[in-house]
């Protein structure tokens, strides 16, 4: 696929993530962050490929879209997929200290799958999931199923009240 058409491909994919996480979250207003993330080096507090602009509102996750072709789940559960290492390593080297770092990836004509550490999910609240060093891989629509926002900001707000204290 040639540069531009790669581009729009990855850009039209952070917009359907952007508006599907918009709804799960009850309306803030998730899009794009502008230069697909490239803008977050001039502005620290914009990290990922997609942003919160709703005003004085918390969004905890810190999302990559990626939407590629080139992986097979079967590599990325036996763990020979450098193409999936190179996205979650981009993912977790990118992501604030206080947002937890969520890999939503996909390929033309598959399921949406995503990824993040498995000491951020409880994992009894998931199903169909696989857990690869340390990492729980799982189709998007049973994580979006399985947590809510005011959830996840919870748990987040415990954590670092006894990260503090």
């Amino acid at each position: 696929m040639s540069g531009k058409k790669s581009r729009n491909k990855g850009a039209a994919f952070e917009r359907e993530i952007a508006a599907i996480f918009a709804e799960w979250s009850g309306g803030l207003e998730i899009c794009r962050t502008p230069l697909s993330g490239g803008w977050a080096r001039q502005n620290p507090a914009v990290s990922g490929d997609l942003v919160n602009i709703t005003p004085d509102t918390v969004f905890p996750l810190h999302i990559e879209c990626k939407k590629q072709e080139g992986w097979t789940l079967e590599a990325i559960l036996q763990g020979h997929c450098a193409q999936f290492d190179s996205w979650w390593e981009q993912t977790i080297t990118t992501c604030p200290k206080n947002k937890l770092p969520l890999l939503v990836f996909s390929r033309n004509y598959h399921a949406i799958w995503c990824a993040g550490w498995r000491e951020h999910w409880d994992v009894s609240e998931l199903y169909n999931y696989c857990i690869i060093e340390e990492k729980v891989i799982i189709q998007f629509e049973n994580w979006l199923e399985a947590y809510s926002l005011g959830g996840i900001i919870l748990w987040l707000n415990n954590l670092s009240s006894i990260t503090t204290t």
